[in-house]
């Protein structure tokens, strides 16, 4: 069951939708995964152009709900100015998360978790933006991925970073051809957002003093040379 995502799901996901999709990363390498699934204006004026909340409703149905709910994901309809479904679901490691969720088999064909001496490997391969061969899958318009981590991150290959926060971002469309995600994480040490502070703060004394030297030992010369020359 795990493996299907629903059809009425799928529309939402995949026909003129927005998707943003969000893996955290936590103390103890618990992992948050988020998923914000709402539909683009052209998509709410095709169905009913008086109520954006029936579209939500008519997606996000009983069996869509149970589906969810069986795979152990927190799900509901945020009534906000634009609805959408939110659907949570929290994993006590990477390892588990990559057995387990649902969303990345939908997008591609395979997830890989690979750890040697302390660094996690994440790799997705075989990028699905669409399956001409499945009646049940609609092409993928658009899709936001963001990792935000706890930890180090030693290589990625994401399209922009949030130094601040540790933040990586992918963003993918149906025309993006052979994507394929990387992540490295450093399991042993900590993210620590002050560390660019340290850094410009260690550099700006070092050139502070750097330039102190420079000035005494420019006037200790000109000192000798004005010595030098009274004689």
């Amino acid at each position: 069951m795990k493996k299907i995502l629903l059809l009425s799901i799928l529309i939402l996901l995949f026909t003129g939708c927005k998707v943003e999709y969000k893996l955290t990363i936590e103390d103890d390498l618990k992992v948050v995964e988020s998923v914000n699934m709402t539909g683009t204006e052209s998509l709410f004026d095709i169905y009913y152009k008086s109520s954006k909340l029936n579209v939500i409703n008519m997606l996000y149905d009983d069996y869509a709900k149970n589906t969810l709910s069986e795979n152990n994901y927190d799900s509901k309809i945020i009534e906000d100015k634009t609805p959408y479904v939110l659907a949570t679901k929290e994993y006590d490691n990477l390892k588990s998360f990559t057995n387990n969720t649902i969303f990345y088999e939908q997008y591609f064909d395979d997830i890989e978790y690979l750890e040697k001496d302390g660094v996690i490997t994440i790799k997705t391969k075989g990028f699905k933006p669409n399956e001409p061969d499945d009646p049940g899958r609609y092409d993928i318009k658009t899709l936001s991925i963001a990792v935000q981590s706890k930890y180090k991150i030693l290589d990625h290959n994401a399209s922009s970073v949030n130094k601040k926060t540790n933040t990586y971002f992918w963003e993918i469309t149906s025309s993006t051809e052979d994507f394929e995600m990387n992540l490295k994480v450093d399991s042993k040490v900590k993210f620590n957002p002050h560390t660019d502070t340290y850094i410009g703060i260690i550099v700006s004394v070092l050139v502070i003093i750097i330039t102190w030297v420079i000035v005494g030992y420019l006037e200790k010369r000109d000192k000798k040379k004005k010595s030098k020359n009274k004689k």
